[in-house]
């Protein structure tokens, strides 16, 4: 399973990505440059959707993934529970359980997506270590 790729976008200069790169200029609707991360998702070889986050979200982002990250078991009376966060941008991120395994997954898009499916956890943990990474060099942008 191909794992998210995570680009790091300041106008349109890319300052950080993992695996290919798209550069693009993001603008707002008043002409400001856009800052934020885009997440990039595949399923498969012929299909990724993708996710912007915006750099307010992000600090909220990392608290929904560790709260996931502290599920180790199904947390329910019931055979089998899904614990999901999602941003305003269509970024998904959840445990669930299959058997007596919880694993995780990440999906972005909002019409049609792409989901990175039977994650372990220290696949979340590297995810999550890229959000901080890029976290910090937004707010290092930002200063300049």
């Amino acid at each position: 399973m191909a794992e998210p790729t995570l680009y790091l976008f300041d106008g349109y200069n890319l300052l950080h990505a993992g695996g290919f790169a798209d550069v693009r200029e993001l603008r707002d609707s008043k002409g400001g440059v856009v800052r934020g991360v885009l997440v990039r998702v595949s399923d498969n070889q012929y299909h990724q959707e993708q996710a912007f986050i915006d750099p307010d979200e992000i600090p909220e982002l990392l608290r929904g993934i560790d709260t996931i990250l502290r599920t180790r078991s199904n947390p329910t009376s019931f055979s089998a529970f899904e614990l999901r966060y999602v941003t305003r941008g269509a970024l998904e991120v959840s445990a669930y359980n299959t058997d007596a395994y919880v694993q995780y997954a990440i999906q972005a898009g909002r019409v049609t997506t792409a989901t990175a499916l039977n994650l372990n956890r220290d696949e979340i943990v590297k995810f999550r270590a890229m959000l901080v990474a890029a976290s910090d060099r937004l707010a290092a942008a930002a200063q300049r």
